[in-house]
């Protein structure tokens, strides 16, 4: 929703854009600072001296069949000038000329990047708003300037970096545990990459999301879709490794949580495809459904800790377990509150509810691995649940399967 100007490149100018005529030609729209650049409003591209054909509106255009004349959208309508209202301004012949049908060029040139400004939230693309966050959100751009966005100072800077840097420690943590635990199974190594690989797998889909969200409302929606999808899928990641290897000596409870587990992830990402769910006004709904998705894999933990310990004491790996829920609580409390921006905006660009709930995950990713691996640790310290199957035929077939696996 920036003001543009339909004249301002054109092929013949640029000789950079020459390459990119013969697969596809773009609306010329390169972003200008702020929202109260004027746009042109004759039928016919303007000089670049020509002021008087100028006007102070910023009308934002919709895709129209090619039958009929744009139509602009009142509703973004960012300036109003009473004693000289706007005068539509006709681009079908420039439209015919320079549209580009793929959705990364629909805006602005593929190389323009420095034109492109941070806006305020009334001037951003729907895709890309926050609830009560004010300020620096990115314009509409092409692939390429969503890239390079990455490295400009932005409210999504911070979440874009720190769920690139989380999805490469998850998988660098679990392969460096896997080389610290040489005596590891292939069963315990398969759990710990799925643990490693669903956690990355949010992480990167976290990180398309904020990347690209400024596409085009479309593409925002999407990535939406996969962005909540990657957080209950990362659910069933780390709640499998924790809740298998401390329920490793008895597989009916194992299994139990396993199904139920899986069985809410699923419907929670069928839930995630609504769009009221993806509003930001659902927050503490999906805190909610989140918590639902764990209930199963906490109980299984829990009763793994009354069986092995008893009621009133507890194994070394559950200490690390309260750790990462500390952590994650915290994070919660930011997430669904909107603190700080629902009291101030003084911190809307570095430090908004989400950035700060995105570095707190860390701690949480990082507890939850040294709780896996401590949790092997006391798996091989009680032999593998020798005393557990002892005299049990089915149990003691399991632990016959399990040694094997463990001999390799």
């Amino acid at each position: 929703m920036m003001a543009c100007r339909f004249d301002s490149i054109s092929p013949q100018a640029n000789p950079l854009f020459a390459p990119f005529r013969t697969l596809c030609t773009c609306v010329s729209q390169p972003f200008r600072m702020g929202a109260r650049v004027t746009t042109s409003v004759v039928s016919s591209p303007p000089k670049e001296d020509d002021q008087s054909t100028k006007r102070k509106n910023v009308v934002v255009w919709e895709k129209q069949p090619k039958d009929s004349k744009p139509v602009p959208n009142e509703n973004v309508r960012l300036l109003e000038d009473e004693e000289d209202p706007a005068v539509v301004y006709d681009p079908e012949d420039r439209l015919a000329r320079f549209y580009c049908g793929c959705c990364a060029c629909h805006y602005a040139p593929l190389y323009d990047l420095k034109s492109v400004k941070l806006v305020y939230r009334w001037e951003a693309p729907t895709g890309t708003l926050e609830k009560y966050v004010q300020v620096a959100y990115r314009p509409q751009l092409t692939f390429l300037q969503c890239l390079a966005s990455m490295f400009w100072w932005h409210n999504e800077t911070i979440n874009i970096w720190s769920a690139l840097v989380l999805a490469i420690m998850n998988l660098w943590w679990i392969e460096q545990g896997i080389e610290q635990h040489p005596g590891m199974g292939l069963d315990v190594q398969a759990i710990l990459w799925l643990h490693g690989c669903l956690r990355s797998f949010c992480w990167l889909a976290s990180w398309t999301f904020h990347t690209f969200m400024p596409m085009d409302p479309g593409t925002s929606s999407y990535l939406c879709i996969f962005d909540y999808a990657g957080c209950f899928i990362t659910i069933l990641g780390y709640g499998t490794s924790t809740v298998y290897l401390n329920l490793y000596c008895y597989p009916v409870w194992l299994v139990l949580c396993e199904i139920v587990g899986a069985v809410l992830i699923f419907l929670a990402i069928l839930l995630s495809i609504l769009p009221e769910y993806q509003k930001e006004e659902s927050r503490q709904v999906r805190v909610w459904v989140s918590v639902a998705c764990v209930v199963p894999y906490v109980i299984g933990l829990y009763g793994a800790n009354v069986l092995e310990n008893g009621w009133f004491h507890t194994s070394p790996q559950y200490y690390y377990l309260l750790y990462a829920f500390a952590f994650e609580i915290v994070a919660v409390f930011f997430y669904a509150s909107m603190v700080p921006e629902r009291v101030t905006n003084i911190f809307d660009v570095a430090l908004n509810s989400h950035s700060i709930w995105h570095c707190l995950n860390m701690g949480f990713d990082y507890y939850i691995v040294v709780m896996v691996l401590t949790s092997w640790e006391q798996l091989e310290k009680n032999h593998f649940c020798e005393s557990h199957m002892a005299g049990d035929a089915d149990a003691g077939g399991m632990a016959f399967f399990r040694k094997m696996m463990h001999s390799r």
